[in-house]
């Protein structure tokens, strides 16, 4: 049970699968004047020639986006920590202007970082290594769990807000979860009490095969 020192978790960032099937407001979907906008801003960019990478948000106008997309970084950062956008036609765009399309939305949803050692900022999660990940490659070959087929378990990454963008449907699997490790917190609490002190200390972590 919770106690003084290890409190039960509340708040916005605390749900279950069932609270978000109740409530759909996670969900948002771009009106006409929305994507009308994101059109305008990467076909201006695209057809000068500026890849991704190479311009800032000041350099792709979303007058009445920019700041809906604030409202909805806000939620995540400090309310349930997700949303999905619904209603880009990916399907109307070649990879490389859709890839100046997606660089953009990010630029209005904060600084972005590297993804590994080698700074990687915008990567494709497709499968390019034909099982090594399931023979060991993570550690051999610095086969990376994203470049494979394998199943990538829930976890977290090293950046505040991670983006993903759905190209093409997986034949089959590829489904991405997400949850709350708040809930998660709760549930430890509840179930045993006696491992929230030692996950709460931090931990060392394993950056073989991160490269």
């Amino acid at each position: 049970m919770a106690d003084e020192t290890h409190p039960r978790a509340t708040g916005p960032s605390v749900w279950t699968r069932a609270d978000m099937e109740r409530d759909n407001s996670w969900a948002f979907r771009f009106s006409k004047t929305d994507l009308a906008e994101l059109e305008r801003a990467t076909t201006a960019l695209h057809d000068r020639g500026i890849p991704p990478l190479e311009f800032r948000k000041e350099d792709f106008p979303l007058p009445t986006l920019g700041p809906k997309l604030i409202d909805l970084l806000d939620d995540v950062e400090y309310g349930r920590g997700f949303v999905v956008l619904k209603g880009l036609n990916v399907t109307d765009y070649e990879l490389d202007k859709l890839s100046v399309l997606y660089w953009g939305l990010g630029t209005h949803l904060g600084q972005i970082i590297s993804q590994n050692s080698q700074g990687d900022l915008l990567g494709q999660v497709t499968d390019l290594e034909d099982g090594k990940y399931e023979q060991g490659g993570y550690y051999e070959e610095g086969v990376r769990e994203h470049r494979t087929n394998a199943f990538l378990a829930p976890h977290s990454d090293s950046s505040d807000v991670v983006g993903l963008l759905c190209m093409q449907p997986a034949k089959e699997g590829g489904e991405s979860w997400v949850s709350s490790s708040i809930a998660v917190y709760n549930r430890i609490l509840e179930t045993r009490t006696d491992l929230i002190g030692p996950l709460l200390q931090g931990f060392h972590y394993d950056l073989v095969g991160k490269g």
